[in-house]
């Protein structure tokens, strides 16, 4: 049962790697349209600026239920097989991506205006 607690813990940091990874892409682009935008002298730009300043954590709290639900799975998978060590393995692999999880989506919700 070692080697499933093993790619738990290895599913969970590539997904926890993606999604940051895809995020920095994200960020990079509007960056880049932000610079564009400033070297262009856009008259939109302040008003680009200050959406920024209050755009939505939607993605950080996505990022917490879903490593949420991925530690539901592995725990759920443990009940099915049933054996009291596969449960125990499970549980273990469980805790790392619903603690992670739990705290992205604390720190997201404390993040908010007003939060």
């Amino acid at each position: 049962m070692d080697r499933e607690l093993l790619l738990a813990f290895v599913a969970c940091g590539f997904f926890i790697a993606v999604f940051h990874l895809l995020r920095l892409r994200q960020d990079a682009h509007l960056h880049q349209t932000l610079q564009e935008a400033i070297r262009a002298n856009s008259p939109i730009v302040p008003e680009l600026l200050e959406q920024l300043k209050h755009r939505p954590r939607r993605r950080t709290q996505t990022t917490g239920l879903v490593l949420f639900a991925i530690a539901a799975a592995i725990l759920v998978a443990g009940l099915v097989q049933g054996s009291a060590a596969e449960i125990k393995s499970a549980a273990a692999a469980a805790v790392f991506p619903a603690f992670i999880g739990l705290v992205i989506f604390w720190r997201s919700l404390l993040k908010r205006p007003g939060g």
